[in-house]
């Protein structure tokens, strides 16, 4: 992870649900997990405090007893991706613990604790910090570990932590862009979602407005109308579903624009933050293939994640449909919702109002959006050449 980009951007940030179902904390508010983060500087959450990576990733290798098994990159991303355990943050499952332990379905990783690391090196009055110096996982009973994963006493202080999916406590990575107050965020909501409830985008709303204080100004109804009236020409409707209809060309989009409003920073400035939301769903303009699939798999593009083997045309047809999706709305090719209307966006460097004339708007909402059509360029023109 410490060897992850060498220039300034991009910086990647890996999640993981921290499992601290024995924590007073987490279970004071019914979450049972915290949000554990890995980057190339620093891991760890606000539970158990941040640690450097690279100080990290060298007691890892120390413990497993190799530098090829040390943790690294794939490892990060295979932990953030654990989807099954005995603990599963908030989604923990008590009654099939037991079950899930006996079967050996446990995808988790018991990981060295930032805080205890902290802790031992600072009894050391700043000697030399090795694995030896507060614990070896060599010295860990894997049977007492597999207790604590069933019987769900894990906490923020024990020696080492156990990371899971961090889909277990926020599945789009937004809190933590939130977190560091970013002022442009793209977000792309790819969760199997067949009724377009966006459950993810609402939980990870909830935790920022609670933890941060932080509000988002985002509507996406227009997404569900399209993504709905969409299967409902190509597949009739479903049991319980009400048709849409009136649907024109210009009413259908994947996309959103919305305002992030922070508190107040130290200094008592008010910040505002872009967020650009891409939602899987289909809108009619797709091109033949990706029709075609459709045609053929009523449940695109929200088949179920329990299929775990794609094929080479699924891949595909999920890989265009992005593409399609994020291509169109930022080159002013497809409308994006904004503030319950649909607009189409211009290219950065274009003068002017953000709205391409083709959908003209009154003067009240053009005035509306300047603010966030100004830190919009300004964020396209410092990130333009540096990717």
């Amino acid at each position: 992870m410490s060897d992850t980009g060498k220039g300034r951007a991009p910086l990647h940030l890996i999640n993981a649900a921290l499992n601290i179902q024995g924590s007073e904390h987490a279970n004071g508010r019914g979450r049972n997990a915290g949000f554990f983060t890995f980057s190339k500087n620093h891991t760890g959450s606000s539970e158990t405090g941040y640690l450097a990576t690279n100080t990290i990733e060298k007691l890892e290798a120390e413990g497993n007893g190799s530098e090829s098994t040390a943790f690294g990159l794939s490892s990060a991303m295979a932990v953030s991706a654990a989807a099954a355990s005995t603990a599963m943050g908030s989604m923990t499952m008590k009654p099939f613990a037991l079950t899930l332990a006996v079967l050996n379905v446990r995808l988790g990783y018991w990981f060295n604790n930032p805080f205890a690391i902290a802790r031992s090196a600072k009894h050391l009055g700043g000697g030399k910090l090795s694995m030896g110096a507060f614990s070896s996982r060599a010295g860990q009973s894997s049977l007492v570990l597999l207790t604590k994963e069933v019987a769900g006493v894990m906490h923020e202080k024990q020696e080492l932590v156990y990371l899971t999916d961090g889909g277990h406590i926020e599945n789009l990575g937004l809190y933590t862009l939130l977190q560091r107050r970013a002022k442009f965020i793209v977000v792309v909501d790819g969760e199997a979602d067949p009724n377009l409830n966006f459950g993810s985008f609402v939980t990870a709303q909830r935790y920022a407005r609670i933890d941060l204080g932080t509000r988002i100004d985002l509507e996406v109804d227009k997404i569900r109308d399209s993504m709905l009236a969409t299967r409902q020409a190509a597949h009739g409707l479903s049991k319980g579903e009400e048709e849409i209809t009136g649907l024109g060309a210009r009413d259908r989009t994947h996309c959103a624009v919305g305002t992030i409003y922070y508190p107040k920073d130290d200094s008592g400035k008010v910040q505002q933050g872009v967020i650009l939301y891409i939602k899987s769903s289909l809108s009619g303009d797709e091109n033949d293939y990706i029709t075609d699939y459709f045609r053929r798999n009523a449940t695109f593009p929200h088949e179920t994640t329990g299929d775990q083997f794609f094929s080479e045309e699924q891949f595909e047809a999920y890989r265009a449909l992005g593409f399609h999706s994020a291509f169109k709305a930022l080159t002013g090719q497809a409308y994006v919702q904004y503030e319950g209307g649909l607009v189409k966006l211009k290219g950065p460097g274009n003068s002017g109002s953000r709205f391409s004339d083709a959908h003209p708007l009154d003067k009240e909402e053009n005035i509306k959006f300047k603010k966030v059509d100004a830190l919009w360029q300004e964020i396209f023109n410092k990130v333009k050449y540096r990717y």
